[in-house]
């Protein structure tokens, strides 16, 4: 029998009991209701918003109509203080939450108008963003079956097209569900590119673009995360790195990550990739002395060219971590950046400069 969490952290309890509001909806949905566990779980719950959306979905799955609409309706006035806060102990956002919204929506089957609504919100919200974690994405694409499939959306309908490159001129007709792909290298660089719609239907096209830029070295950037690194004691944070070593030579990497927020942040992931001509030492495997002491981490993982580790980091505080590689290889190689990230979160990153080494 779960128990209702009484931790002192709003956020671990909003997020128990979010988990706990995800399992009983899950189970209705699957035919199974628990409706004693919903019964003490509704009279217990903190005002959350996202617990009353999934209760009501449990509860009109369940056969229990007014339960469900009291619960809906709690939920939409509370919406109103919802200030898009989210918690990474649920690896969510405000756009997974709204298109967990849309599911449940459609799971009572009589709100068409109000899923529309929270549907075309959730677009707005995902158009405004320029990166989305792998919850919002895959409860997104639910969303959208869900809004699809409550439009009655035709996917046996064919649309045709014509497109123009330089003159060469195509016509295709195909299923409106099939994604075409086209690639135009050389024969299109500084010509003409004309599409036409020839059918009634709406076509979706997206032009992308690839290439390689002249500079390939990296501007250090950061986003409430500081980075500083260094190779031999040469910074890879104040300046672009151009650093010579010698060949058989051990080499010394240290690196230190600041939470510049006044808030705890984990799922922190550090990514430090070696150059081409080094041999990273792995000191599980090879006995090697570290520089200085790891701090505390959740996970390491040493692959051939480089070494993530997951992490996190109370408010204002730094950690630092050590490595050590050998420069194997004489040459002149590209130094990439080191990076620290949120997992979750796209805003919360630093790197720093890219650069050269050269091994002689």
């Amino acid at each position: 029998q779960w128990v209702m969490p009484t931790s002192s952290n709003e956020y671990v309890q909003e997020s128990e009991e979010m988990v706990q509001a995800f399992r009983l909806f899950v189970l209705a949905k699957t035919g199974s209701p628990v409706l004693g566990a919903m019964n003490r779980f509704v009279q217990g719950m903190t005002s959350n918003t996202m617990n009353n959306w999934l209760l009501a979905g449990s509860y009109a799955l369940a056969g229990y109509d007014n339960k469900e609409e009291e619960l809906m309706n709690k939920a939409i006035e509370w919406s109103k203080n919802y200030q898009g806060r989210y918690s990474h102990y649920t690896y969510g956002g405000h756009e997974r939450n709204l298109a967990l919204i849309v599911d449940i929506l459609y799971s009572l089957g009589n709100q068409h108008d109000l899923l529309q609504k929270y549907y075309f919100n959730l677009i707005d919200k995902l158009n405004e963003r320029r990166w989305a974690s792998t919850q919002t994405k895959a409860f997104s694409f639910l969303a959208a079956t869900r809004f699809l499939d409550g439009n009655r959306a035709n996917f046996n309908g064919e649309i045709s097209f014509s497109i123009d490159v330089n003159g060469n001129k195509k016509e295709l007709r195909t299923n409106a569900m099939e994604t075409q792909v086209f690639e135009f290298s050389d024969e299109y660089n500084g010509g003409t590119f004309r599409f036409e719609n020839l059918g009634d239907a709406l076509v979706y096209l997206d032009f992308v673009q690839r290439y390689l830029p002249k500079n390939l070295y990296e501007e250090p950037k950061n986003s409430e995360l500081s980075i500083l690194a260094t190779i031999e004691g040469k910074s890879l944070s104040s300046e672009k790195p151009n650093i010579t070593v010698n060949q058989g030579d051990e080499i010394s990497f240290y690196v230190e990550v600041g939470n510049e927020t006044s808030l705890a942040l984990n799922d922190l992931a550090l990514n430090v990739k070696m150059p081409s001509g080094f041999e990273l030492l792995n000191p599980r495997i090879f006995k090697t002395v570290l520089t200085g002491k790891d701090s505390s981490f959740d996970y390491q993982d040493y692959k051939d060219d480089r070494v993530y580790t997951f992490f996190s980091l109370e408010a204002g505080r730094t950690k630092k971590f050590y490595f050590k590689a050998k420069a194997a290889f004489q040459g002149d190689f590209y130094l990439p950046s080191v990076r620290c990230e949120h997992m979750y979160n796209g805003d919360v990153f630093a790197e720093t400069y890219s650069g050269r080494l050269k091994i002689q």
